[in-house]
């Protein structure tokens, strides 16, 4: 009796990682993903509304987490809740991080 071919495992391509504020850019991902079928990129991480603070502390647990399973890593929300005063430095923290662009 012959022995069944076992599917060959495909190895898993990194891909870039976006974290977002709330649905609406996650919403836009996700139609540009359709439109384009670009494959590098995987579901958006939402943060579920907030302002930028919450945005680049969630970045920044996910990023201690996964490190280097990402292409990289983008993070994106709105300007009108980003305090410069406030939220400078932690944006500066993570852009020092390789792979990292806010």
């Amino acid at each position: 009796m012959a022995r069944k071919k076992t599917a060959k495992r495909k190895s898993i391509k990194p891909k870039y990682c976006f974290i977002v504020e709330g649905c609406t850019e996650e919403n836009y991902i996700k139609r540009l993903k359709e439109l384009y079928r670009h494959h590098q990129v995987d579901k958006p991480q939402n943060c579920n509304g907030g302002n930028a603070k919450g945005v680049l502390m969630k970045a920044e647990r996910f990023i201690s987490k996964y490190g280097n399973e990402y292409l990289g890593y983008i993070l994106w929300f709105d300007n009108d809740k980003y305090f410069p005063s406030q939220d400078a430095n932690l944006k500066n923290h993570l852009e020092a991080k390789p792979n990292v662009e806010i």
